[in-house]
């Protein structure tokens, strides 16, 4: 709720009056849908970083931190090319055919 000070202005104790209210918030509840498609791919895409990390951190494993960031690496570029091509050919080709419609051409 706002408030304004009231008072003589000479440093004495201001009292809050208020001034208006404030509008009511309303809160949407949450989507009922428990997993989109492209939450699936993402999926995916950090699948695969973890697997190339495993695979990758077996013959390191012996070098301790500096072994385990290294064998991070190769999967980050792995799991960025999917969810690039993943989400340019599935996702985001089906949002542009739903926002031009059908049978526009």
């Amino acid at each position: 709720m706002s408030a304004a000070t009231t008072g003589s202005g000479t440093g004495g104790t201001a009292t809050l009056a208020p001034t208006e209210t404030e509008p009511r918030v309303i809160v949407k509840p949450l989507p009922t849908k428990s997993i989109t498609y492209d939450q699936v791919l993402t999926l995916i895409g950090l699948a695969m970083q973890t697997g190339v990390f495993t695979l990758v951190l077996i013959p390191l494993h012996q070098y301790g931190r500096l072994g385990r960031n290294i064998a991070a690496l190769p999967g980050i570029p792995i799991s960025v090319l999917w969810n690039f091509t993943a989400y340019r050919r599935w996702t985001f080709n089906s949002a542009t055919a739903a926002a031009i419609g059908p049978g526009s051409a």
